[in-house]
């Protein structure tokens, strides 16, 4: 009961205030407002659309006129017989210069150094072991060969050499 007093007093308030040609031209507006919004956002999607179409368009028509060229006609003959397109030649080529190329160099390096997928855990701890055992130098034996006439000694004499540089836990090199 109170609740449907309280609406009623509303009402008769609005009409006290706001008169019923005021509230429709209220709505009017309302409507027209949401009306425009909806009108420029299709235009916008639709301009979108159709600047899509035409550098898809242009592109195309570039292409088939270097096609053209590259087959042997002449330009001058095309454009004598209106098949040169100039504009969209323009048009391409402004584009191409607005928007910038990826490098070859960077595309092709970066695409054949990372993997589509990532590696599992066990080939990465593989990859890191192999990494380690390969990083320390390898020790070798060597003989030295005997100095040839000079009545040396010879090469079994002499001790052989398996010294190599490696790394300590405090990154200093020592040799062994």
């Amino acid at each position: 009961m109170v609740k449907k007093t309280a609406t009623h007093a509303l009402t008769a308030y609005r009409r006290v205030v706001i008169d019923d040609d005021m509230e429709t031209r209220i709505g009017e507006l309302a409507v027209k407002v949401g009306e425009w919004q909806r009108a420029s956002e299709n235009r916008e999607a639709e301009t979108a659309r159709l600047i899509a179409d035409e550098e898809s368009a242009e592109a195309a028509v570039a292409a088939a006129y270097a096609a053209a060229t590259n087959a042997g006609a002449e330009p001058d003959a095309l454009e004598r017989i209106g098949l040169k397109p100039t504009a969209a030649l323009r048009a391409v080529a402004k584009r191409a210069k607005t928007r910038p190329q990826p490098r070859p160099s960077q595309t092709s390096t970066t695409a054949a150094k990372a993997p589509l997928t990532p590696p599992s855990p066990e080939k990465v701890d593989a990859e890191a072991a192999s990494l380690e055992v390969s990083a320390a130098p390898r020790a070798t034996p060597q003989s030295d060969p005997a100095p040839s006439g000079s009545g040396g000694r010879s090469a079994d004499t002499k001790t052989t050499r398996g010294a190599a540089d490696t790394k300590t836990a405090s990154g200093t090199r020592t040799r062994s």
